[in-house]
């Protein structure tokens, strides 16, 4: 199954495209995520399986491989996001704490 979504072909009604992806990070917990992709997404993969457990929408295109780190015992994924000049936004970081 392709990963992604042209957003272009989509407004004319094309899916399952796929979408140049850059990469993921796995975690200890059987977690893959991959964020790097041009529909503005970050999703999460069961590793045993590739199904798609979770996902939700960036504000921009992520543009690194999403990294991950542990504060206390608490794992986070983050990923770093592209600047948008049109919404006088200059790039930035999304932090998702896991359960």
């Amino acid at each position: 199954m392709p990963l992604g979504q042209d957003i272009d072909l989509e407004e004319k009604g094309i899916t399952d495209t796929g979408s140049h992806v850059r990469g993921g990070i796995d975690t200890g917990g059987g977690l893959i995520f991959i964020a790097a992709t041009s529909d503005k997404k970050i999703r999460a993969f069961d590793q045993k399986n590739g199904h798609m457990v979770w996902e939700t929408d960036l504000s921009e295109t992520g543009q690194a491989i999403t990294s991950t780190y542990a504060i206390e015992g608490k794992q986070y994924v983050t990923i770093a996001v592209n600047p948008n000049p049109e919404m006088e936004f200059n790039g930035g970081y999304f932090t998702y704490a896991l359960k």
